[in-house]
């Protein structure tokens, strides 16, 4: 089964089992033509992560939030309440706009995506699963029982629970496509190469350290 040719033409992913029988056959980043689930044993069954097509690695992307380019307008809450329940309610929204009024800032904030998802890993019943294609951590509505561990295994909040449906909700990065970076008129959110998020802060404070764009004295 494992000893498979690589097809160029088949959809093919990058493994990255621990598995002491992938590693024999492969290596431990081998690369194997993707089977059914179930024709697998089980200590394969979470082998896949980076999917990858013609030999080309799909590279992930994650939300890029700049605070200080927020107007408060609420647009990207519209958006993903709509995309997510169908309906324009703030408060159906994944994503929140926080408002410090003293200091006059707006500040979106939703759903890190972590690497190690305390939420994932606390849910009794895995109703919390990887998304490979996007690398955020899904909920599976008809598998969670509403225990609400998760919210609170999160250390960021931004796993909460829907009264009316009694099961959990978080941003789900709308499968690839996120209806908020799409939405937001300034800019403030922006989906990014996920290496990447920093990358054009970094080159804000290169340009201001080089007086780039700005007098100097």
């Amino acid at each position: 089964m494992l000893s498979q040719k690589f097809d160029h033409h088949s959809r093919v992913v990058l493994c990255w089992s621990k598995s002491p029988a992938l590693r024999k056959e492969g290596g431990a980043r081998g690369f194997f033509t993707q089977l059914a689930e179930d024709s697998f044993p089980a200590y394969n069954k979470r082998v896949w992560r980076c999917h990858l097509q013609i030999g080309e690695e799909t590279m992930l992307k994650a939300l890029q939030i700049e605070p200080e380019k927020c107007t408060g307008c609420l647009q990207c809450e519209l958006a993903c309440s709509f995309q997510a329940e169908g309906v324009f309610n703030p408060s159906k929204s994944r994503i929140k706009i926080f408002t410090f009024h003293e200091e006059g800032r707006f500040v979106p904030y939703t759903c890190t995506q972590c690497s190690e998802a305390w939420c994932l890993h606390a849910c009794p019943v895995e109703a919390i699963v990887l998304n490979e294609d996007t690398g955020s951590k899904d909920v599976l509505a008809d598998v969670c029982v509403g225990c609400k561990v998760c919210t609170i295994a999160c250390p960021f909040g931004t796993v909460n629970y829907d009264q009316d449906s009694k099961v959990v909700y978080k941003c789900d990065l709308c499968g690839g496509d996120p209806e908020c970076a799409k939405a937001c008129p300034t800019a403030a959110i922006t989906y990014v190469d996920a290496d990447h998020t920093g990358l054009e802060r970094m080159r804000a404070h290169a340009a201001q350290s080089a007086g780039v764009g700005g007098s100097s004295s």
